[in-house]
């Protein structure tokens, strides 16, 4: 009896249905049922405690969740949604207005708030997209992309199909047991016709709209090299202008034609740099693969600043590998990991701490926030932290600003998942972060995403 909680008025409404149903019967029945409703009040009232209790239980985990002492703090991050039972990818900020953003799940969902995170709108482009981006020019026009080209004239609420021409004799299918996403065309420009390919980075031209860049890419089930297309009209007329090795592409950067129309690649064996069909390639760091990778500006240099990171390694008992940096295009790295690893506990032993999803302001380079998994700074599980870290100088030094073990974040303004935590699994649902967006237009708003939620600070 201690699992069944009943309200009293419930319990009321039953035994007045009762009534009813028996209206006119005798009156021992009457008795009974009296008699019943008494029995059921002290049941109610028996169980009060423990409704109390599972309460009180409650709004101490949220005290947990929420506060950490009584000053106000100014590094809070807070979990908007949507989330909860999937992994949510890519929150890309529009560089126009930071309150909109658009991201997507691991699924076929895509997600777009135009107040920062207050509500949100569902939209569906057939299949899983992969990836975002804005025009800088028109702040109502955003890319989406997947096996084609989408592009939204009204800040997401509608998307049109670009690339493909869908004019052109071209069919949507989902094939399989998986429903995957596959088109037919008779669009000669598509490069995988009755294929499964997949767009992995699309680019703008800053100061000409009518400059669009994409790069085709492998899916899960196939292997096929990235390559890059062009179309100088806005998405009517596409060419292939070269072919990358089979790998992923993190990041395009597009530099306005008028000063020399560079486009720099960053994929997983190094940087691609180029224009039309004159291209270089510089390895990654150390000819480490790179997993992670994110590029802009610096304020006030107009320099150009990347970031990436690559998986994390013991060395002779140091730690090599993490967050590395160029300012010179790729041609040299720096080593940016030394000041998040120099208070290690127990160096050379154990698991690694690996640095992963890293983004910057693309206006304001020297901000950038990376995502760390099983960072121990102390004793014990309590101690091994995933989080956020955030650099102001271009990576020279980094401070955590946010961090879960096996209890929340203490500047976290949670959720119900943080609430479920500590009543299940210790720390099953405190994640480390998938993916992070900066806001181009201020660097000091960031989105996070992880398996199960979408934070901002």
């Amino acid at each position: 009896m201690r699992n069944l909680v009943f309200s009293q008025s419930f319990l009321n409404r039953i035994v007045v249905q009762l009534l009813f149903v028996l209206e006119g019967g005798r009156m021992q029945k009457r008795c009974i049922l009296v008699m019943l409703l008494l029995m059921l009040s002290a049941l109610a009232i028996a169980q009060e405690p423990l409704r109390k209790g599972s309460s009180k239980k409650t709004s101490s985990i949220k005290q947990n969740v929420r506060r950490e002492g009584s000053a106000q703090r100014f590094d809070a991050w807070r979990v908007l949604g949507p989330g909860g039972g999937g992994t949510m990818v890519s929150p890309t900020i529009s560089p126009s207005d930071p309150r909109l953003v658009v991201e997507h799940c691991d699924m076929t969902g895509g997600y777009v708030t135009t107040d920062g995170g207050g509500s949100w709108r569902m939209f569906n482009l057939r299949a899983g997209l992969s990836t975002f981006t804005f025009d800088l020019r028109n702040p109502s026009v955003i890319y989406a992309g997947n096996a084609a080209l989408w592009r939204s004239e009204d800040k997401g609420q509608t998307w049109s199909m670009v690339f493909p021409d869908p004019t052109k004799g071209t069919i949507e299918h989902t094939w399989n047991d998986h429903a995957e996403y596959v088109i037919t065309t008779n669009d000669k420009s598509y490069p995988a016709s009755g294929q499964e390919i997949d767009i992995q980075a699309i680019g703008v031209d800053p100061a000409d709209s009518n400059r669009l860049y994409l790069i085709f890419g492998s899916t899960f089930t196939t292997g096929r090299p990235s390559s890059l297309y062009y179309s100088q009209d806005r998405g009517r007329n596409w060419r292939r202008l070269t072919e990358f090795a089979q790998e992923k592409i993190h990041a395009i950067y597009v530099q306005p034609l008028r000063q020399g129309g560079i486009v720099d690649i960053i994929g997983e064996s190094g940087v691609y740099e180029g224009s039309d069909n004159a291209w270089a390639h510089r390895i990654g760091p150390h000819g480490e693969k790179i997993n992670y990778a994110s590029v802009g500006k610096e304020h006030g240099t107009n320099r150009e600043l990347y970031y990436v990171t690559t998986e994390s390694r013991w060395q002779g008992g140091s730690l090599t590998g993490g967050i590395y940096t160029s300012v010179d295009g790729g041609r040299t790295w720096h080593d940016a990991t030394a000041s998040l690893t120099k208070n290690l506990r127990a160096p050379n032993q154990g698991e690694l701490p690996q640095f992963q999803a890293i983004s910057c302001s693309a206006r304001d380079a020297a901000r950038a926030y990376v995502g760390f998994r099983g960072l121990r700074l102390g004793e014990g599980a309590a101690n091994v932290f995933n989080g956020i870290a955030r650099t102001t100088d271009g990576g020279l030094t980094w401070t955590i600003v946010h961090k879960e073990s096996n209890h929340p974040s203490t500047n976290l303004e949670g959720s119900w998942i943080e609430e479920r935590a500590p009543d299940s699994y210790p720390n099953i649902w405190f994640d480390a972060p998938y993916s992070l967006g900066v806001a181009p237009s201020d660097g000091n708003t960031c989105y996070a995403t992880d398996l199960f939620r979408t934070y901002r600070t």
